[in-house]
């Protein structure tokens, strides 16, 4: 039997609709009472993953590109933190090639950018959004927070 059983949320584990189905949520409980590990593997943040816990239990996430991993009760088992220098090398390139950034932690996020793409998806999941030119002006709340960024490329 596999011992561990990783899947992706959108396309895979979510339906085109974005959906989690009653017939997988049965083949995911059935996997686990046999012994099956079930893991979540994402890009998002935890608070993305809210419609799986909300209706499987025991669920390991991996998210913000492998930068935390949670347990089913969102408590944390590791978490890599960015350093300043390395999220404002990041935000030098985005400027060089004039690419929208995004970075978010735990209850906040801070965008490089208005357009509509980021500003919406922050509302949906985030309770303090800020939009800055500089990442430098709150390089310091990086230091202690969870923090993974996101790009878009149009």
């Amino acid at each position: 039997m596999i011992k561990l059983f990783v899947s992706d949320l959108d396309g895979t584990l979510f339906d085109s609709k974005g959906e989690l189905n009653e017939k997988t949520i049965r083949a995911i409980k059935r996997y686990q009472e046999n012994g099956g590990i079930f893991m979540v593997a994402t890009g998002r943040d935890i608070f993305d993953t809210k419609q799986v816990s909300s209706r499987i239990d025991n669920v390991v996430y991996n998210c913000a590109h492998g930068a935390a991993m949670y347990n089913s009760n969102n408590e944390a088992y590791f978490i890599h933190r960015l350093d300043v220098k390395d999220i404002l090398a990041i935000e030098m390139e985005a400027i060089k090639y004039d690419v929208p950034v995004m970075f978010h932690g735990t209850h906040r996020i801070f965008v490089t950018t208005d357009k509509d793409v980021f500003i919406n998806r922050a509302k949906d999941n985030f309770k303090k959004i800020f939009p800055v030119e500089m990442l430098d002006q709150v390089a310091e709340y990086f230091v202690n927070s969870n923090m993974s960024f996101g790009v878009n490329i149009e």
